[in-house]
């Protein structure tokens, strides 16, 4: 899909059942996502992604009362109301809502091995991630080692790199060390 119909789509309307999306970079800024060439600023709606990418599946959760103090006071009181979690399965991205309608991460799965979770996305992302331009593990290998990921902050957003294998020596891991990579807004 050239970049004139993704632009289509983003303010022209969703895809058509029809219609396969295949998205072949993004690229993390300090700005937010660039997804094709199309710029998606984080916090963003979830509709604007569904235009861009699709109908994904969604996930709602229940929040758990012990975990609803915390989550209020890290997201704001009454901004724990309908957590639904998105995954576009065929792409290998999901996103993270804690309202059902405002995305508070965003993730590209890199593989399918480490954690499985019911949101996660079924297949991995088949296309290029970079940082700021730069190949990904480049800049994630020499990310703040968290002992089970790497976090990196860049301007106001937070990209955490997860292991597959936590246990992995720090100095053997590769690409395929990683799970996937999530972009969050700085708590």
């Amino acid at each position: 899909m050239v970049f004139a119909d993704k632009l289509q789509r983003l303010f022209g309307g969703n895809k058509t059942p029809q219609q396969t999306v295949t998205i072949n970079n993004i690229n993390i800024t300090g700005s937010g996502l660039n997804i094709d060439g199309v710029p998606v600023d984080m916090p963003t709606h979830i509709s604007a992604l569904e235009k861009l990418l699709g109908k994904p599946r969604a996930v709602k959760y229940k929040t758990r009362e012990e975990n609803m103090e915390y989550l209020e006071q890290v997201h704001g009181k009454v901004m724990i109301v309908n957590r639904v979690n998105y995954a576009w399965d065929d792409l290998g991205l999901c996103c993270y809502t804690n309202n059902g309608t405002v995305l508070s991460a965003f993730g590209i799965r890199l593989s399918k091995q480490g954690d499985e979770y019911k949101h996660y996305p079924h297949s991995a992302f088949k296309g290029t991630v970079t940082i700021d331009g730069k190949p990904w593990f480049g800049v994630m290998n020499s990310a703040e080692d968290k002992e089970v990921f790497r976090r990196l902050e860049l301007d106001c957003y937070s990209i955490v790199g997860e292991y597959t294998d936590p246990f992995d020596e720090p100095d053997s891991r590769t690409e395929k060390s990683y799970s996937n990579i999530e972009i969050n807004l700085k708590q």
